[in-house]
């Protein structure tokens, strides 16, 4: 068998294992209102449904700790905005994850998950205020659910999806403003290709993504899609907001080649698992009402393939 052969039995063997079928977080994370251990959080990065990896075994054992902490701070929060279990009471549960945080910064952690988080934050001399522009855009999917212009997803993202970008490369040791530049494009491209997939779903938590100035442009209305208008002024709209936000990964994948080792690899995949969500988008006709393209096994194996023996554009 060559080098070759062998790495590709490898990273099948391996993503069978690291990959499987994805659960909720609720099923399989919290034991009451919050995570109780290392264990519980680090489950939920892996069996969570993304369209990317989460802190895998790509990332250096010494960091994932780190970041599965900082995701499960996240996703816990994000779910708070979302899930149907908390209708009613979303506001009172994201100002109780902030108190906590408020507590963890303030060094009067006890939550374990507080406690990780806190560590990881004095650790890597991580930015306070990266946190808390999550919970922001997490608030802000409560009190808002309509964008007039793409300004509005544009600072939406650099809150809800930037900060986890930035938080990655801190703790890898990258500080370099460009290279956070570069990771901003990836995470709102990320963030952005969730909605375009996501339009059906958001639509049935009277949330919509797409700039109305947009759907204006394109002879399209919001009353129009609340009716799940698939009609062709739809379909071009998908087709510019994919357009656009595709540029933003070819921009954002500069910031691949300056990165080291299991990093890069990891940033690869995640940069690809975006891509591909496009591409399927494409190849269904931009129909998003109808069809949510999702990420699947073989898609993983390939991404993890791309990404281990050379993804360069």
């Amino acid at each position: 068998m060559t080098q070759r052969n062998q790495m590709v039995v490898f990273f099948a063997k391996m993503a069978r294992k690291g990959y499987r079928q994805k659960k909720s977080f609720l099923q399989v994370s919290m034991t009451s209102q919050h995570i109780h251990d290392y264990q519980s959080y680090s489950r939920l990065a892996r069996d969570h449904y993304e369209n990317f990896p989460v802190a895998s075994w790509l990332i250096s054992a010494k960091y994932r700790q780190s970041l599965h902490a900082i995701y499960a701070f996240a996703r816990t929060a994000d779910d708070y905005a979302d899930e149907a279990m908390f209708d009613g009471r979303r506001m009172e549960e994201l100002k109780k994850w902030r108190h906590l945080l408020d507590e963890c910064i303030a060094g009067n952690a006890k939550d374990p998950l507080f406690l990780t988080l806190a560590d990881t934050i004095e650790k890597h001399a991580l930015p306070h205020a990266l946190f808390y522009d999550l919970l922001d855009a997490f608030e802000q999917d409560v009190q808002q659910s309509e964008y007039a212009n793409w300004s509005g997803i544009v600072d939406y993202a650099r809150r809800s999806a930037n900060p986890i970008g930035r938080l990655y490369l801190s703790i890898h040791g990258y500080r370099h403003e460009q290279l956070n530049v570069y990771s901003d494009a990836i995470c709102s491209a990320l963030q952005f290709t969730n909605f375009w997939q996501d339009v059906s779903v958001d639509l049935e938590k009277k949330r919509v993504y797409i700039p109305t100035n947009i759907m204006q442009g394109f002879g399209y209305s919001l009353e129009r899609l609340y009716q799940r208008d698939e009609n062709q002024a739809f379909t071009q709209v998908i087709q510019y907001l994919v357009a656009q936000t595709q540029t933003m990964f070819d921009e954002g994948k500069k910031l691949i080649p300056l990165l080291d080792g299991r990093l890069q690899k990891e940033i690869a995949m995640i940069v690809l698992g975006g891509e591909m969500i496009l591409q399927k988008i494409k190849k269904q006709r931009y129909c998003v009402l109808s069809q949510r393209p999702m990420i699947k096994k073989r898609d993983k194996l390939y991404m993890l393939l791309r990404a281990c023996l050379g993804y360069a554009s």
